[in-house]
């Protein structure tokens, strides 16, 4: 699967990772399992989303919207969210912003990096006792 959701840091993270060619549809479905992973009383404090490996982004400004709206959904259970997104290829920027502006409801801290490290370092920033179980 180009696009993996996964709970890490003890439930106080979740990253995502895509590969390849991801669509929108994966991002919908990922952003719908984390939703219902918090109504189930999960309560992620940050999220990565990593999109450097990801060579075409093949989403629809409509998905994207979609995406956001379920990412509002989740802020009603997350309130004090941060959400870092790499993002090093041009169109995919471009594209996390598009989600970046449609997610401003959900009061999430968002940034988005050109490089794994510095949104590592960021979250790093952010987090009290953070766990550091990303390997160096």
């Amino acid at each position: 699967m180009p696009y993996s959701t996964e709970v890490i840091d003890g439930g106080r993270g979740i990253l995502h990772v895509g590969r390849g060619i991801v669509s929108g549809e994966e991002l919908i479905a990922s952003a719908k399992g984390v939703f219902e992973m918090v109504k189930g009383g999960s309560s992620p404090s940050y999220a990565l989303a990593d999109l450097s490996e990801v060579v075409d982004l093949r989403v629809s400004a409509e998905e994207i919207r979609r995406n956001a709206e379920i990412n509002i959904q989740i802020s009603k259970y997350i309130r004090d969210g941060k959400v870092a997104i790499v993002a090093p290829r041009d169109h995919i920027y471009g594209i996390a912003r598009m989600w970046q502006a449609y997610s401003e409801e959900t009061g999430w801290i968002t940034q988005i990096f050109r490089s794994k490290g510095e949104a590592i370092e960021w979250i790093k920033g952010t987090e009290k006792g953070w766990m550091q179980w990303f390997p160096s």
